[in-house]
């Protein structure tokens, strides 16, 4: 599973989802409404058609979409109002995840477009069902 038009991501137990709605833009962008939730269940973030990826006719729901999703939501942006459970999420698992993230993105640009390669790193943190 390299593509899809939408999926389950796993980071240290916050989970994201990641849903194409169906658009693509003149850039050839492909919408996304995606949803973050604590490990105990909680909506952190809920959005819809405010991140756009890459597109291809496989979908554009990756876990490179996921990885570059995952860092922007873990960081705090000047002019941007948070939610008390948005800054909470940034100040107390932010790095550690970014970390992660980190890690992630570094074992994916030695996959090098190696499918089989990306679809194990994908598996340690899809979440099927």
């Amino acid at each position: 599973m390299h593509e899809t038009e939408n999926a389950k991501f796993n980071f240290n137990g916050y989970v994201l989802t990641m849903d194409w709605n169906g658009k693509v833009d003149a850039a050839g962008q492909g919408d996304v409404d995606y949803t973050l939730t604590s490990p105990s269940g909680d909506v952190i973030y809920k959005v819809e058609g405010d991140y756009s990826v890459p597109y291809s006719p496989d979908g554009c729901v990756d876990i490179f979409a996921a990885v570059a999703l995952m860092g922007f939501l873990t960081g705090r942006k000047a002019g941007k109002s948070y939610t008390p459970a948005q800054l909470a999420f940034i100040e107390t698992e932010g790095e550690a995840l970014k970390a992660e993230l980190f890690h992630i993105d570094e074992e994916l640009g030695e996959a090098d477009f190696d499918e089989r390669a990306i679809d194990r790193i994908t598996g340690r943190y899809i979440v099927r069902g």
